[in-house]
């Protein structure tokens, strides 16, 4: 049992040696600028040692995926060893983000979110959430940008984007909430504008499905908040809709003579479509 003991030492301490020899040899190829020698030479070494190294050279020559790999191979085979390279992850990381290059920025945080369980980087959230909506892939960009704003729901303008992504993956109602709990904390002019446009499209949305109560809630509320300009005239008219709709001709007329008040220099189509409904009104109501 000594002798076997005494046998696993002497293997440990020529492995050490190995690495020990691979890592100076290396050293000394970086010095010549000669990375890819270097890589070569610490590529079939497993210790510790020789992965931490190995990750910063990848990461020193700009391959981030074969240092993020290498990364991931340390944490597997040496855990207590995982922070140190996770730490040569966040550094790269930093310069990846000063740099532009974003891609290879949201590579590190995505690799410090899955190996570090203690990880608080929730500024990298927001980044995430940027990268993902100017990919449009709205659907990631919405859960980051979602567990940033649990960070600081204040964060006017990542609501903003954070219902613009709702509204492009037609989830009305999600950009909806999104803005009013907005509005609460700042009734600035985007909310308002993104909130009566987002009333209206909810409001034509119940509409078509001839659900008129949530319709005329939505349509009265663009109209109150007077934003988008352009969509008041387009909430009357719908109003309008609704109340000829219920035999309600009296006040479907006011609404249709608020759309033509709107317009009082232009004779577009939604006015002419109000002039003929006020005929329709007359009739009805003689």
């Amino acid at each position: 049992m000594r002798n076997f003991r005494f046998l696993l030492i002497i293997i440990a301490l020529a492995g050490c040696s190995r690495t020990e020899k691979r890592i100076k040899r290396a050293e000394i190829y970086m010095k010549k600028m000669e990375p890819l020698k270097a890589i070569s030479l610490l590529s079939s070494d497993s210790s510790a040692r020789a992965l931490l190294m190995l990750a910063k050279i990848h990461f020193k020559i700009d391959h981030p995926a074969e240092g993020i790999e290498t990364i991931e191979k340390l944490c597997r085979l040496h855990p207590e060893k995982c922070k140190d390279g996770l730490k040569i992850v966040e550094e790269y990381k930093e310069k990846a983000m000063k740099s532009g290059r974003r891609y290879a920025a949201v590579q590190c945080i995505l690799t410090l979110k899955k190996l570090d369980p203690d990880y608080k980087g929730e500024e990298d959230l927001k980044y995430l959430g940027d990268y993902y909506y100017d990919k449009e892939d709205y659907e990631d960009a919405v859960q980051y940008y979602e567990e940033w704003l649990l960070t600081d729901s204040t964060d006017i303008d990542t609501r903003l984007k954070l219902s613009r992504a709702f509204q492009k993956l037609g989830n009305l109602e999600n950009a909806y909430s999104v803005l009013k709990n907005g509005e609460k904390i700042s009734g600035g002019w985007e909310v308002r504008y993104e909130l009566g446009k987002v009333s209206f499209l909810l409001g034509k949305k119940f509409f078509k499905e001839g659900n008129y109560v949530m319709a005329e809630e939505f349509l009265k509320e663009t109209i109150k908040i007077g934003l988008p300009e352009v969509l008041i005239d387009d909430a009357y008219f719908l109003l309008g809709d609704i109340a000829f709709s219920k035999n309600d001709s009296r006040q479907a007329e006011i609404y249709y003579r608020k759309v033509i008040d709107l317009n009082r220099f232009s004779s577009n189509a939604i006015v002419r479509k109000a002039q003929k409904r006020i005929e329709l009104c007359n009739r009805m109501g003689g």
